[in-house]
């Protein structure tokens, strides 16, 4: 009888270790799949009512109004290049579609967190964004604007 006893007992450390192991895991969430190259403009893309001198006012008053800083405008060609402020951040560009409870977010913010409490420097990322507008007459009376948007990094 006390054979099966410590047979019980090990099969239950046993679980309980499997199960404190298990708990430890980091699970690593993939990135979405990327957008294909018609989903993406599809989303730039919006058709307006409107001529093409109103629109393009418009647009350039609106990137203005929000802050981003205009680099380029070509009436002629429809175009307008805008780039938004540089600002410091602890992720680069290719970890934004993360969450803020991702494992690897965490750990990011705790290796700052400690790097900052032993007086050292923490390493972060210089971000900006760069804007293209694209602007151009599309039948009677409609405008159709492209506006795509790269998020930038430098470490």
């Amino acid at each position: 009888m006390s054979g099966s006893g410590i047979t019980y007992t090990r099969a239950v450390v046993c679980l309980v270790v499997l199960l404190i192991c298990a708990g430890c895991a980091k699970s690593v969430t993939p990135p979405p799949p990327p957008l294909s190259a018609m989903q993406r403009e599809y989303m730039q893309t919006k058709e307006l009512s409107g001529d093409f001198e109103t629109v393009f006012g418009s647009v350039l008053s609106v990137l203005q109004d929000e802050g981003w800083q205009i680099e380029a405008v070509d009436k002629s060609a429809g175009l307008i290049q805008a780039s938004s402020l540089k600002r410091q951040a602890l992720i680069g560009p290719s970890d934004d579609w993360r969450g803020a409870n991702d494992p690897r977010i965490r750990e990011i913010k705790q290796e700052a967190a400690k790097a900052e409490n032993q007086g050292l420097p923490v390493r972060t990322w210089t971000r900006w964004e760069q804007l293209t507008a694209r602007i151009e007459p599309w039948g009677d009376n409609t405008v159709r604007t492209r506006i795509s948007i790269v998020k930038c990094g430098r470490l």
